[in-house]
């Protein structure tokens, strides 16, 4: 199962990749489309075509099999990242080191949302940056402090 920023990876790759395919399906029809000239030269136009048809199709070929490694290579190291369960404990001990005790962590895809009592809310203010930096080292792309009280 994808997460977080490896799922937003899997859908700019799949972007990519459709585009590309859509290209090359325009481009292709619009060389079966030319016509016209003499002979010699369309015979002469038509090899062109066929040879930048070739290349264009090892590019695509080339640039398909690229994005398929690496949205296979995210798929497969899946049992490496941390499930949800083990993110939101990894940032309470965070929040605890850094001396917020208590604090409630709520997981929600890339954004992680922390309430805090009112007596450690200052704390938490005066240590944002430090909160921010460990948080997004466990995997969080967003950090952000819940202004009602816990």
């Amino acid at each position: 199962m994808l997460m977080g920023a490896e799922l937003e990876r899997a859908g700019v790759m799949d972007f990519v990749l459709r585009s590309a395919v859509a290209y090359a399906t325009l481009f292709l029809l619009s060389i079966e489309s030319r016509v016209g000239g003499t002979a010699n030269r369309q015979n002469r136009q038509n090899r062109r075509f066929e040879d930048l048809a070739q290349t264009f199709y090892l590019l695509l070929n080339n640039l398909t099999q690229f994005v398929k490694g690496r949205v296979d290579g995210m798929t497969s190291n899946t049992d490496q990242t941390p499930d949800v369960d083990e993110l939101i404990e990894l940032a309470k001990r965070n929040l605890i080191e850094l001396g917020i005790e208590g604090a409630s962590v709520s997981h929600h895809g890339t954004i992680v949302r922390i309430q805090v009592s009112e007596s450690d809310f200052n704390r938490a203010i005066q240590m944002r940056q430090s909160i921010v930096d460990r948080l997004k080292a466990i995997g969080y792309r967003y950090v952000a402090l819940d202004l009602n009280e816990k």
